[in-house]
């Protein structure tokens, strides 16, 4: 999924792995390392570091998604797990979030109502809160290096957040001023109907996926993310 998101002469591959993405995110995002996959495969790459790294490069406009700064050295970061247990999985679901909002393209409607999909999956099964502070709350010391691993990821969904209504607004804007599909249809009509012809299947495929990844997002975020717009 992970090198799919950044191609540019590969979209057949990445429409298959966003369909692929879509279809195991519940458990992807409910991995906690103890299920048994008969054909897992252990990835040498760390491609949420990759990820993570490639996106802050990319920041812009003021807004640093991964503003967040965490006070322990690499070393201790790493997630450390029994010998009969495999690193779970559930961390990379912000990752991808987060990869998912940069993907937003209007100029592939495939690709853009796939990804809303996905996203619409994520909002509805993540909480939408930052709990990254909870590593230095004496009521949670009992967690794993996992879990604390996984509420600092949750500090970077407020700038996804962010990030996500921008990209969204932004849609929207470029949908209000796209010319119809088929301009012949206002040929020799004394009526303006550019505004109801502008509005074709895409647009309106598009315009379906955004209200459903808006619904999902506010009905699963926490007060204090709702109140940041």
């Amino acid at each position: 999924v992970y090198p799919s998101l950044w191609t540019v002469t590969e979209p057949n591959r990445l429409q298959r792995s966003l369909n692929c993405l879509i279809e195991i995110c519940v458990p992807l995002i409910r991995d906690n390392g103890r299920r048994v996959y008969e054909t897992f495969n252990v990835c040498e790459r760390d491609w949420i570091s990759e990820t993570d790294e490639d996106t802050a490069s990319n920041a812009t406009n003021g807004i640093d998604s991964y503003s967040h700064s965490y006070s322990r050295t690499n070393s201790d970061k790493e997630a450390r797990t029994p010998p009969t247990e495999r690193k779970p999985l559930r961390r990379h679901a912000i990752t991808l979030l987060g990869a998912l909002v940069e993907a937003l393209d209007i100029n592939d409607v495939n690709k853009l109502s796939l990804a809303f999909r996905a996203l619409e999956s994520f909002f509805t099964l993540i909480p939408v809160v930052d709990c990254s502070a909870a590593v230095n709350m004496v009521k949670y010391s009992n967690l794993s290096e996992e879990e604390k691993l996984l509420c600092e990821a949750t500090g970077r969904l407020p700038t996804i957040v962010e990030k996500f209504v921008e990209r969204v607004f932004k849609l929207i804007s470029q949908l209000d001023i796209d010319v119809p599909k088929d301009s012949t249809t206002t040929l020799d009509s004394i009526c303006d109907i550019s505004r109801t012809t502008a509005f074709g299947k895409d647009e309106m495929l598009i315009s379906r996926r955004i209200q459903g990844a808006f619904h999902s997002l506010l009905s699963n975020s926490s007060s204090a993310i709702i109140k940041m717009r």
